[in-house]
């Protein structure tokens, strides 16, 4: 991805497996489609399309061979986090500045329409309980469940690493002492295609 913070992007780079090589592609979205570093950083690969957030929350796709460019309208604000559960594309987001509290939504998209569902909605603050906080924004969305309702948060008021089960609305700490100074998180899940295809 050729880009800067906060600057528009002029294009990406596509790997071709068979040659290993990268090529490069004049970007196919509106000239004004912008990308922060930490939101290029938030980017999901999904059915073949590489999907990033947008400064201004919308989401931009591009398939691997850089022949159809796309952008879906937001359905809320502002997005937080962006994940495939259940073979759908999820957003997160957090809004920390509404009256009643730190409030969690969870957005889906069933299918190309660019029609966004509402799928769930908490208030943290109610379940975590409501603090003097040092921090503006004291929670993080940092990643979604492939196959279950779960998702994982940074607590950077405790220093945890938290997870919230959207079926039996519970938090849950996985991690604690993380620290007050959080660096960029990317969820891990191997492939084992490999390792299936050698019969083991």
């Amino acid at each position: 991805m050729m880009t800067m913070p906060v600057k528009s992007i002029t294009g990406v780079e596509i790997y071709l497996s068979e040659t290993r090589t990268w090529i490069p592609k004049q970007t196919g979205w509106a000239q004004e489609t912008r990308v922060h570093h930490y939101q290029a950083l938030n980017s999901l690969f999904m059915n073949g399309t590489l999907h990033l957030i947008t400064k201004d929350s919308s989401i931009v796709t591009v398939d691997t061979g850089g022949k159809t460019w796309r952008k879906i309208s937001r359905a809320y604000p502002g997005w937080e986090c962006i994940g495939q559960s259940r073979r759908c594309l999820h957003v997160v987001d957090i809004d920390h500045y509404n009256d009643d509290g730190f409030l969690l939504s969870v957005w889906v998209l069933e299918d190309a329409s660019g029609n966004w569902t509402l799928k769930h909605t908490v208030n943290l603050s109610e379940l975590i309980g409501m603090h003097v906080h040092k921090f503006d924004e004291p929670y993080r969305v940092i990643g979604i469940h492939p196959d279950c309702d779960l998702i994982f948060l940074v607590d950077m008021e405790h220093e945890k690493f938290i997870l919230y089960d959207m079926d039996s609305r519970k938090v849950h700490v996985l991690y604690g002492g993380i620290g007050y100074h959080w660096q960029p998180y990317r969820l891990y899940t191997p492939c084992f295609a490999e390792w299936l295809s050698d019969g083991n």
